[in-house]
């Protein structure tokens, strides 16, 4: 009875993390944003796991990213669906209309010499192309959200460890103030039973 008490204290934990995500947010503390809504998602991936009755899988660095791929997998759907709502298409055009200062060919982030940042970049890039005229299909679905969880991932690693995002001009915040909107829908959609 216990675990099941600890497993719904972490919903309101994620809450309030979330919440506070979304007033930094407004205010345009995006920097505050983020790390309160990555927490926020960190939460929520451990209660998806938790709930599924996962357990962690070495380090705590691995399960942190185990639970976060392991929960966007499981409401991929959910996270296509809400992509292609009319907010989740503005802020997908928002975050796919950056223009990297060192290659203008690149959107989203500059990957620096980090090749799965590079990929999900990519595949990002090609799933959020305003002109794209097909729907993504099932294993499309599945990669979006994994590569979703990659560039959370790598933004928070960068961030938390002091290096820049590859953004010479500086615009980290301007990134941030794109991304956040979405990591925050998607944390709303991982409390979602």
């Amino acid at each position: 009875m216990s675990d099941l008490q600890l497993v719904r204290d972490r919903s309101a934990f994620a809450n309030q993390w979330l919440r506070s995500a979304q007033k930094q947010q407004d205010i345009g503390q995006v920097f505050s944003a983020f790390f309160s809504a990555y927490l926020a998602l960190v939460v929520c991936a451990t209660q998806v796991m938790g709930d599924a009755k996962s357990i962690p899988n070495g380090e705590d660095e691995n399960w942190e990213k185990d639970a976060i791929e392991k929960a966007m997998n499981f409401k991929h759907k959910e996270i296509a669906i809400f992509l292609e709502s009319e907010n989740g298409v503005r802020i997908k055009q928002a975050i796919w209309q950056r223009e990297i200062p060192e290659n203008k060919n690149i959107h989203i982030i500059g990957p620096g010499n980090d090749v799965v940042l590079q990929q999900a970049a990519l595949n990002l890039a090609a799933y959020f192309r305003p002109l794209r005229t097909s729907p993504l299909n099932p294993s499309e679905k599945i990669n979006q959200a994994q590569d979703l969880a990659t560039l959370f991932r790598k933004v928070r690693n960068r961030l938390f460890h002091g290096g820049k995002m590859n953004d010479p001009e500086g615009s980290d915040a301007e990134l941030l103030n794109k991304l956040n909107p979405l990591l925050i829908a998607i944390v709303e959609i991982l409390q979602q039973q």
